[in-house]
């Protein structure tokens, strides 16, 4: 069934125009066509990363134009109190004499630091030498039980 809206006379006459038309010849350098589209649409993409480098750009130097200055720090002289007792080289310091509990805790730090020095300065040959059978007359050797000498009088540590 054919459309109301066309009439013969206006078929003809479409199917007469378009029996005139020709086909277009098909471009000799096809390829070099398809080089050039490609070239353009390449130029095209290329222009996008200098633009956001240069958007990145004038961010940058508008934040710096607009920040604030540093602040330097200001010098400040403090003044601060002279100790209450100065100690002179070569004079002696009178000291209390230490309770029976802080003297027992002195010749027991005082070992282990004597220990530790001589440990340091002639390394493992400073130990007192253990026998198998557990020390002199059966009893076992501790640390705290090794002859480390006076240590009343030998506190150089």
């Amino acid at each position: 069934m054919q459309d109301a809206g066309f009439e013969d006379t206006q078929m003809k006459e479409l199917e007469s125009a378009l029996a005139a038309l020709q086909p277009a010849r098909a471009p000799q350098a096809r390829d070099m066509l398809f080089f050039r589209a490609g070239r353009t649409q390449a130029r095209r993409r290329a222009l996008v990363w200098p633009g956001v480098s240069a958007v990145l750009l004038a961010c940058l130097i508008v934040s710096l134009a607009l920040r604030p200055a540093a602040v330097r720090p200001s010098e400040r002289i403090v003044y601060l109190p002279a100790p209450a007792q100065a100690v002179q080289p070569g004079v002696p310091i009178k000291l209390e004499p230490l309770s029976p509990q802080d003297a027992e805790l002195a010749r027991r730090q005082g070992a282990y630091f004597k220990l530790r020095k001589a440990l340091l300065e002639k390394g493992l040959d400073a130990l007192p030498a253990a026998s198998a059978t557990g020390g002199a007359g059966g009893k076992s050797t501790r640390l705290c039980d090794w002859d480390l000498g006076d240590m009343d009088n030998d506190l150089s540590f």
